[in-house]
């Protein structure tokens, strides 16, 4: 790959899916938060912020489970739906048709 050497990081594999993944993450970690959130109050256990170590593993658990609804979401939404854009090209319309349509 082409590229100065400073933005190689950059190139890595894993950035590149999550970069692939970030607008859906982005979708989905607030509710992934809120339903953590939920499911704790419903257990009787205090929030998860109180200490360290509760917002460690809120934040662990929230993202593994954000990053999981990516995958799904990307693999079975938006690639199936990528690849009917094929079928669905805008049609050309010349203007010999427009002056007919007017």
């Amino acid at each position: 790959m082409s590229g100065l050497p400073e933005t190689r990081i950059l190139r890595l594999r894993a950035l590149r899916f999550c970069g692939d993944l970030s607008y859906c993450l982005y979708l989905t970690h607030m509710m992934v938060m809120n339903l953590y959130d939920a499911l704790l109050g419903l257990l009787g256990h205090p929030p998860s912020v109180l200490s360290f170590r509760g917002l460690m593993v809120r934040a662990a658990a929230v993202l593994a489970g954000s990053f999981m609804i990516a995958v799904i979401s990307q693999r079975y939404l938006e690639q199936p739906a990528l690849r009917l854009k094929r079928f669905l090209k805008p049609r050309v319309v010349n203007r010999q048709q427009l002056s007919a349509v007017a």
